[in-house]
This record gives structure tokens, C-alpha cells and sequence, in this order.
């Protein structure tokens, strides 16, 4: 699998610095609208996926996958969304579990190994087109590659090439880079919408999602020890991070 570096991309003197680079888009650029139309796939397991469609008929779709706590109206998914609708893609941008605006049916939501959904939303969509293509950004990378390289007999046959940007193959390196200075602002920002839906899937399942634990949560990681991995089937963080985290899979992708 090929490993990308860009060179030639040069920012202007104020959009050098990383942080700054990551706060204008999140703050000052506002992409309009595609033109979404939202599609909902209920799944094995009695849930269901968001899906905000761009479909004009092309003969070839992208399915644009998210990072933590965003959504198909993240910035960065709008403008893709916007850019490819253009070069004449069917555009798909999931929306994980509970990252709708509308809160899933289950105690648990979503993770960065939670592959069978973005697996679903393909063979559901992918049969109409040509030709299929993935782009992930994060959380959404790492599912991606996961997709890719732990089970071949699962990948889309029509699935011609991905893409995964700014993504934390090693999950548990991931979270200890979050608790460096320069990087807490984002874990903050991260904590305050997950503290949010534990208390709401507390109020929807008070016998299983315990809020006495939100107590302990200070960091991703505690986040991940605590909700993550006990909502879905992990022995606490390190174990949900071991199994879930793409690196393990690279040498596998063929796609």
C-alpha cells in the first residue's frame, strides 16, 4: 500500500503553523450545502445508519467517511462532498452511529474498528455504480484501512482505490500524542460532545450505560476505558485499541 507524502502544497504564511491550519477551516470556512439528501439503512443488529446522498446518476460513487465526533456536515466533508459531486461522483457521506443529530438505537454507538457498517452502506449502495471509491479522515481512515486489509472476501469488488488522511493507525499511540500540551484543546473539544451522549444514552439505558463513570473520565483514553470498549464487547481501552487498530492490517490491502 502506498504511502503518500504531499510536497507541494504551500499555505500562506499564517496557515503554516498546524493548529492554526486546523482552527480556520473549523471556525471561519463555511461550505455550502451539497445538496444532501438523507438516506437511512437499518442494520442487522437493529440500529440504523445516516447517510447524506449528492446522486446524479454517475457512474461511479465516493463514500466519504468522518473523523471523532464529526458528520457528513464536518467542513471537510462538505468540500469533498461539493468537489467530487463536481468531477461527476455519486457522493455517500455516512454518518456514524449517533453522529446524525438523532441518537442511535443502541447503548452503544460507533468505534474507530467498527467496520461492518461502512461495509454495509457499500454493498447496499455499491451495486448500482461502475466503479467505488472510499475516502476516510481519521477515525474514518482507520476504519477504512481496517476495512481494506482484515478480511479480503469482504471488500468491494468494485472498490477501485481509497484513501485515508491524518489517521491514527496506532490507536493507543494516538491517544497518548492527545495528552501532550500542544494537543489538548482538541481532546477537550473531543470529551465535551462524548460526555454529552453518555448522559444521553444514560437516560435511554440506565441499566447499562453507568454515569457514575463519567466521573473518571478526563481523557480519550479514560473515555475509551470506561464507555468505548465495555459498550462494545473490549476488555478496556488497550484491548479495544490492539484489535482495532489498522497498521496490524496494512500489509494485507490489495485495494
Amino acid at each position: 500500500m502506498p504511502i503518500h507524502e504531499v510536497t507541494d502544497y504551500n499555505p500562506n504564511f499564517v496557515l503554516k503553523n498546524g493548529h492554526v491550519n486546523t482552527f480556520y477551516p473549523y471556525f471561519l470556512r463555511k461550505t455550502p450545502d451539497p445538496g444532501y439528501t438523507r438516506v437511512r439503512l437499518n442494520t442487522p443488529d437493529g440500529d440504523f445508519i445516516d447517510v447524506d446522498t449528492v446522486r446524479k446518476g454517475f457512474s461511479r460513487a465516493v463514500f466519504l467517511l468522518h473523523g471523532l465526533e464529526g458528520s457528513s456536515h464536518s467542513q471537510y466533508i462538505l468540500a469533498n462532498a461539493r468537489w467530487f459531486s463536481e468531477e461527476k461522483f455519486d457522493v455517500y457521506a455516512l454518518n456514524f452511529r449517533g453522529c446524525s443529530g438523532v441518537p442511535n438505537n443502541k447503548p452503544y454507538s460507533y468505534h474507530s474498528g467498527f467496520t461492518q457498517d461502512p461495509k454495509l452502506v457499500l454493498d447496499h449502495f455499491g451495486k448500482q455504480y461502475d466503479e467505488l471509491y472510499i475516502l476516510g479522515y481519521s477515525l474514518g481512515g482507520n476504519k477504512t484501512l481496517k476495512y481494506l486489509g482484515e478480511d479480503l472476501s469482504l471488500v468491494h469488488s468494485k472498490l477501485k482505490a481509497a484513501a485515508a488522511i491524518s489517521t491514527p493507525i496506532n490507536l493507543s499511540a494516538g491517544c497518548q500524542e492527545l495528552l501532550k500540551p500542544k494537543c489538548k484543546v482538541y481532546e477537550m473539544n473531543f470529551l465535551k460532545t462524548l460526555r454529552q451522549k453518555v448522559i444521553q444514552k444514560h437516560e435511554m439505558f440506565p441499566d447499562i450505560v453507568e454515569i457514575e463513570n463519567l466521573e473518571k473520565v478526563n481523557t480519550i483514553w479514560d473515555f475509551d476505558e470506561y464507555f468505548t470498549s465495555k459498550l462494545s464487547g473490549f476488555d478496556g481501552a488497550e484491548d479495544y485499541y490492539a484489535k482495532c487498530s489498522a497498521y496490524q492490517f496494512l500489509p494485507n490491502i490489495e485495494v
